[in-house]
Formats: C-alpha cells, sequence, structure tokens
C-alpha cells in the first residue's frame, strides 16, 4: 500500500511539475507566481527537497544523483524534476506487487496504459488511457463532470482536467474571475491566491 501511495504522489508531482502558473496556460491576465516561491534548496522541504531556480519551484531532483531511494532511484526526469520509477516494465514490479499500471512509460513512471482498464488503480484519480498511452484524468469534458480539480473542461494535451467551463470554477480556485475560452483571466491581484498576482 505504501509502494501504491508513492507512485500516485509522484504522477501528481510530474503532472504539476509542467509549470508555475496556478492555472492553465493561455493568452490574457492570469493568476501567476509559484506557491513555493524558493531561490535555494533550503528553502525546500519534504519530498520536493530540492529549488529549481529558473522556476522557483521546488522539485524532487535536479539530477539523476538526487534519486537514491527505491522504488524511485532510476535517474531524474530534469524537465519535471521528478524521479524516476523505470526504466523497463520489470521495475514496476516489486516483490510481486504491480505498481500503477506495471508498465513503464517514456518519462520514467510506471503510468503506461493500452486501455483505459490499464487506469485507475487504488487511490488513482487517472482512470482513462490517454493519446501518449500513459493513464490521464480525462479524454474529453465529460470525464471531468465530477473532477477533484473543480474544472469541467479537459485539456487534451496533458489529460488533465484543468480547463474552465465557468466564471464560477475560476472564483472558486481563486486564479481569476474569468473563463475565456478554457482558460482563467483575471483583472486583478486580489482574485489570485497569494503570493501569485495577475500578469
Amino acid at each position: 500500500m505504501r509502494l501504491l501511495a508513492i507512485a500516485i504522489s509522484v504522477l501528481a508531482l510530474s503532472f504539476a511539475a509542467c509549470g508555475d502558473d496556478t492555472g492553465p496556460s493561455g493568452g490574457g491576465k492570469m493568476c501567476k507566481g509559484t506557491t513555493t516561491g524558493c531561490t535555494k534548496d533550503a528553502d525546500c522541504t519534504g519530498t520536493a527537497k530540492f529549488c529549481n531556480t529558473g522556476t522557483g519551484v521546488c522539485v524532487m531532483c535536479k539530477a539523476d544523483t538526487d534519486c537514491t531511494t527505491a522504488p524511485l532511484d532510476k535517474g531524474c526526469d530534469t524537465a519535471t524534476g521528478v524521479c524516476k520509477m523505470c526504466k523497463t516494465d520489470a521495475d514496476c514490479s516489486i516483490m510481486g506487487t504491480k505498481v500503477a499500471t506495471g508498465l513503464c512509460d517514456g518519462s520514467g513512471q510506471c503510468n503506461k496504459c493500452a486501455a483505459d482498464a490499464d487506469c485507475g488503480y487504488t487511490g488513482s484519480v487517472m482512470t482513462k488511457c490517454g493519446a501518449k498511452g500513459t493513464c490521464a484524468m480525462c479524454k474529453a469534458d465529460a470525464d471531468c463532470a465530477s473532477s477533484a480539480t473543480g474544472f469541467k473542461g479537459c485539456d487534451t494535451t496533458t489529460g488533465m482536467c484543468i480547463k474552465c467551463t465557468t466564471d464560477a470554477e475560476c472564483t472558486a480556485a481563486k486564479i481569476g474571475s474569468k473563463c475565456n475560452s478554457g482558460v482563467c483571466n483575471c483583472t486583478a491581484d486580489t482574485e489570485c491566491t497569494a503570493p501569485a498576482t495577475c500578469k
């Protein structure tokens, strides 16, 4: 069960590491700025204990040598700052127990799939097999009807329910006040969750 919890946490981190905006990317003014705000490693704690000084975001790793604790000891995905769980499918089975989908994807996570049935392992919100052959939260807006993110629109590029469909979704998430083509836009800093600002 602990290994499953680690797998879910890592998959969540790998999605979160895609950027430091507090909402979906797009045109117009948006709430921007990391909620971590690091300038050095000492500013970071927990699993994400290294500071990416370029983005000001705490990450799990910056180099392969930062990833030494099994099962996350297969190197660092420097693009996302997340330690890899696997190099081959064999790495996705520990003591006979399948980790996540049990299949190694291109980013070094046990998240590869061929069909929806491969996803939805215990505790996961990634129940759909996305276009890239990895488990995703959604493939279409309909998959986001009861999304834990609060957004009802599917970003088919990332496979995440991060697109807004109403102004209320933006206000509730405190990342703006207007939903424009799936993106939350803001007009003032007060519409953002500090320390993010409207830019």
